[in-house]
């Protein structure tokens, strides 16, 4: 054997070596190795391919598994899949592969406008604008679309949108025509082609016409004059001026002026600048800026800067002036309070507090009587009071056993007189009339008797006579004057030189115990007697 044919024998064995030994391994046991090249059937270096499978890295694979090759034959389109896997043994099999079929197509060639396919739509399949969606699972009419470009109609159905940039997001029969404009949902919802960058949230029957305006739900509300307008929901509201707002409730309606706003409640309106109505029903602010209505019942506002917190059949006309509830009160004045219950009642002067039919109470729960205070005269402005600004004060004492109810007089009194409590009616326990009484201040009164049978008027005040006669006492007789309060006293003292001196005779309105003649420094003392009209001796003294 030559040497070329020993050189071809090596190379065979070799190959038959590298062949068989796998196979018997095969066969034998498990073969292991970092990667499994499978080659097709080219020359090697030129033609011949190679696919490799390779494990994962050391650092990914977290366990060892086997994957068991299915025992049927594919058919064209079926791929791999793990059919079960119990622990680590994945068995694979053979699955058809499902054809998706999209539910949406382009209406329009070069459009990039979609809608659903004519077999996922009720009634007519429409065409909507350039760039436009339409996804609405039903039409009637073939304008209930996104006609308009770049809009979309997200859901529903026969909902139409016209607005260039705007959407309808589901619902039915909504309808926008404005551009830059929304409607979330709800039914026969509209903005029209006047209300540009306008929106609707859902409800029914909603409608707005102007710009930068909403209505967020509810049923029947409209917004249709002036611009940033607002309704939160409700039903029948509606808003006709500029940057004004209704939160919610039924039939309230702001129809003039601007800035104004309505929280709620019933048939409630607004018409005139900056003026607000919280709440209630039937109330209104019709005239006079800045007016409000917190609620209540029928109230109504016309004056500037005026108010009423609530109650019921409440009027305010004069300018900063308010109700603060009750019933039934009108206040005409200006820079007024009141609160009144009751029968109606009208109040047209200024800068007054009205409280109508009612108790007013200055209570405390701080072991402490609260006071009711007059202040003095201060000019000054800012801080009240001021340094040395003084008042006077009423309060009830710190312990009492009753009420105690004082009722004034009904006259005004003159002068000089005082209240005390009356005799009639009598004082109870709880209550006392006043009335008003002259309260004698004791005077001296000194005259000369220098003639017989001289009258002495005796005034109320009087309580001292000095009488200086000037001739015997029986040529001195003097006559006195009635007295001028039941229980008057009287003390009359004689002055004179000598046997000089007065006389009081047991007379007319006089009672004595027999008459008396005063000397120097004598005295009587008498009581006037009003039932009787009489003077009445008490006590004589000769000094």
């Amino acid at each position: 054997m030559n040497r070329s044919s020993t050189k071809s024998l090596w190379y065979c064995t070799i190959a038959f070596l590298t062949v068989i030994v796998p196979i018997t391994a095969q066969q034998t046991g498990d073969l292991f190795g970092r990667s499994l090249l499978l080659n097709d059937g080219g020359i090697a270096g030129s033609t011949k391919n190679t696919i490799t499978l390779i494990p994962p890295n050391a650092t990914t694979l977290t366990t060892d598994y086997s994957l068991i090759l299915p025992s049927a034959v594919p058919t064209v389109g079926n791929f791999l899949r793990a059919g079960s896997v119990a622990g680590t043994v994945i068995t694979l099999d053979w699955n058809a592969v499902s054809t998706a079929t999209s539910p949406y197509e382009e209406a329009t060639a070069f459009q990039r406008n979609i809608r659903r396919i004519t077999s996922l739509v009720n009634g007519t399949q429409v065409t909507p604008g350039f760039l436009a969606t339409d996804l609405q699972a039903g039409h009637t009419a073939a304008g209930q679309t996104a006609t308009a470009n770049y809009s979309i109609i997200a859901g529903g159905s026969e909902n139409t949108n016209s607005g260039q940039n705007a959407g309808i997001l589901s619902g039915n029969l909504n309808n926008v025509a404005s551009n830059e404009s929304a409607i979330g949902g709800g039914v026969s919802n509209t903005i029209s082609s006047s209300g540009f960058r306008s929106f609707i949230g859902a409800g029914s029957s909603n409608t707005v016409s102007v710009n930068f305006s909403a209505v967020v739900g509810g049923q029947n509300n409209s917004v249709s004059g002036g611009i940033n307008e607002f309704i939160g929901g409700g039903q029948g509201n509606s808003v006709t001026v500029n940057y004004s707002s209704i939160g919610g409730g039924q039939s309230n309606s702001i129809t003039g002026g601007q800035f104004l706003f309505i929280g709620g409640g019933s048939s409630n309106s607004a018409s005139i600048n900056n003026a607000v109505v919280g709440g209630g029903a039937n109330n209104a602010v019709t005239g006079g800026q800045y007016g409000a209505i917190l609620g209540g019942f029928g109230n109504t506002v016309t004056g500037n800067s005026a108010a009423i917190l609530g109650g019921s059949s409440n009027s305010v006309s004069g300018q900063f002036s308010a109700i603060i509830g009750g019933q039934n009160l009108t206040l005409s004045g200006a820079q007024s309070l009141g609160f009144s219950t009751g029968s109606a009642m009208t109040v047209s002067t200024s800068g007054v507090f009205v409280v109508g039919n009612a108790n007013l109470w200055l209570a405390n729960n701080s072991s402490t009587a609260s006071e009711l205070r007059f202040f003095e005269s201060q000019a000054s402005t800012g801080a009240f009071p001021a340094a040395g600004t003084n008042y006077v004060a009423f309060k009830a004492g710190s312990s009492m056993t009753n009420d105690n109810t004082y009722t004034l007089p009904t006259t005004i009194g003159s002068a000089g007189q005082v209240l005390r409590i009356a005799s009639s009616p009598a004082p109870t326990a709880t209550t006392a009339q006043l009335d008003w009484v002259t309260i004698s201040t004791p005077t001296v009164v000194t005259q000369a008797i220098v003639a017989d049978n001289t009258l002495v008027t005796v005034a109320a005040t009087t309580s001292f006579l000095r009488l200086d006669g000037n001739g015997i006492p029986a040529n001195r007789t003097v006559t006195l004057a009635n007295g001028s309060s039941d229980g008057q006293l009287l003390v009359i003292r004689g002055v004179a030189f000598g046997a000089n001196g007065i006389e009081l005779q047991d007379a007319g309105n006089l009672r004595l115990s027999g008459d008396v003649q005063l000397n120097n420094n004598d005295t009587i003392t008498l009581i006037w007697d009003a039932t009787s009209v009489v003077w009445i001796e008490v006590a004589r003294r000769n000094n």
